[in-house]
């Protein structure tokens, strides 16, 4: 491992324990440098769903924390991306959205034009809008505004 890499997650672990020490949460972790050398922090907890919060908004909220602590500590030079996941919350996430295009493209038809997804998270958007890609005969946009945001899928003409 590269000294570089070595600071960087020597820094992470010091700002994760210290973070959640800090806020009473008891809790173990795992930080590691993915293949783009953005951080990784796996995170278990007792108290996982407080952490995660409705639709992952606690936790997209600590991962923006983190990430601001520890790019600071870090400085311009080692700057980082910093992802969180909690309880591979994100993971099952990904694999509840990507069933929901799958039976979203499976109904659309010759009588249905477009169907609306429910109102989501711009990440969750965002994935959708992914998966939706991996179909060649089907587009996805984005609808509304503030939390009804939501994603139209349709049939390409």
């Amino acid at each position: 491992m590269a000294k570089s890499s070595e600071k960087i997650i020597n820094i992470s672990e010091k700002i994760v324990t210290e973070l959640f020490s800090k806020l009473g949460i008891e809790a173990s972790h795992q930080i590691s440098l993915d293949s783009e050398d953005n951080i990784q922090i796996k995170l278990e907890s007792p108290d996982s769903g407080i952490l995660i919060g409705y639709h992952g908004d606690n936790l997209f909220s600590l991962q923006l924390v983190l990430s601001l602590m520890i790019n600071k500590a870090l400085g311009e030079e080692l700057w980082r991306k910093v992802f969180l996941d909690i309880s591979s919350w994100k993971k099952d996430r990904e694999e509840i959205l990507k069933e929901m295009v799958k039976k979203a493209v499976e109904r659309l038809g010759t009588n249905v034009v477009e169907i609306p997804l429910p109102p989501m998270s711009p990440p969750d958007r965002r994935l959708i809008h992914i998966f939706v890609q991996e179909y060649t005969d089907v587009i996805s946009e984005s609808n509304g505004d503030g939390r009804e945001r939501h994603v139209v899928i349709k049939r390409k003409s």
